[in-house]
């Protein structure tokens, strides 16, 4: 199948047949929003209409259904499928690297890659703490369960709360890793975090300064951003709409690595039989870039 372009020289026609052979090898010759491996296009995030250009990094596999859905909207971000076994809207890799990039207040942008990156549920966010960050050596009081890491992590200890609760349920005390993607938000908003009278570490930065952020604000941060761009509308439900449970959902689908240490920062296993340094090494080739 061809890609976007149809007015090309023959020169041009080869230099393009190449680079859309190398997308596809590099989206594993499956569509990058839903998984289909037949019928595939080549498609340009950016339009060449709009000044996109043929570039790999701007090139992405996606399956006949997907493409035309995705030249439905004025930027090639693709709506998404919804999944068979709960009609649940899921977005793409692409729809949610678009969206986070919309976002720009260091507070704001840090709610939403945390979600998208880790999958950790809106009720452990919200309890986080500054001392559960571990970005370099000392510091960091641990856990006796839980060995001292040698590289940036969330510490999410046991939990035992379970469905009704409000917060899900961790297995095991987790260190989740903490990429250079995440940590460049992480370090931007801690630059600007107020001084509180609490550790929390998601602190207001506006009517209310220094407060902490609870479950309703990081909702309402989730919704406020979605209603700009169309990803959420009053009374669509939790099904249609961009929710928290999405972004847990996207981390859950959309993560390439050891299904195992999926599970273990999804805090879905009792024990990891993974090293720390094994399940960095997974984190980092297996997570998604979703910052420009």
């Amino acid at each position: 199948m061809s890609g976007d372009n149809t007015n090309t020289t023959e020169a041009d026609g080869e230099t393009w047949r190449q680079l859309r052979e190398q997308r596809l090898e590099i989206d594993d010759h499956q569509c990058v929003n839903c998984g289909n491996s037949g019928m595939l296009h080549v498609h340009h995030v950016v339009p060449k209409s709009l000044g996109g250009v043929d570039e790999l990094s701007n090139l992405r596999s996606l399956c006949i259904d997907c493409h035309d859905k995705a030249h439905d909207r004025s930027i090639g971000v693709i709506k998404g499928h919804y999944k068979s076994s709960d009609t649940r809207w899921l977005p793409s890799t692409d729809t949610m690297r678009w969206f986070i990039n919309q976002i720009h207040h260091p507070l704001d942008r840090l709610v939403v890659i945390i979600l998208a990156k880790t999958g950790i549920g809106v009720g452990e966010l919200s309890s986080l703490t500054v001392d559960d960050i571990y970005l370099r050596d000392g510091g960091l009081g641990l856990t006796s369960t839980v060995e001292r890491p040698s590289h940036p992590f969330f510490l999410l200890e046991e939990t035992k709360n379970g469905p009704g609760s409000g917060v899900s349920q961790r297995l095991c005390d987790t260190f989740v890793p903490i990429g250079p993607e995440l940590q460049g938000c992480l370090m931007r908003y801690l630059a600007i975090r107020p001084d509180g009278l609490t550790n929390k570490l998601l602190l207001g930065t506006g009517e209310s300064w220094g407060e902490g952020v609870g479950r309703d604000g990081i909702e309402y941060i989730i919704r406020k951003h979605g209603q700009k761009v169309g990803f959420y509308e009053s009374g669509a439900g939790a099904t249609k709409n961009l929710t928290p449970n999405v972004f847990r959902q996207f981390f859950d689908e959309r993560y390439q690595g050891q299904p195992a240490v999926r599970d273990y920062i999804l805090g879905k296993k009792k024990k990891m039989q993974f090293d720390q340094g094994q399940i960095v090494t997974d984190y980092r080739e297996s997570i998604y870039e979703l910052l420009f």
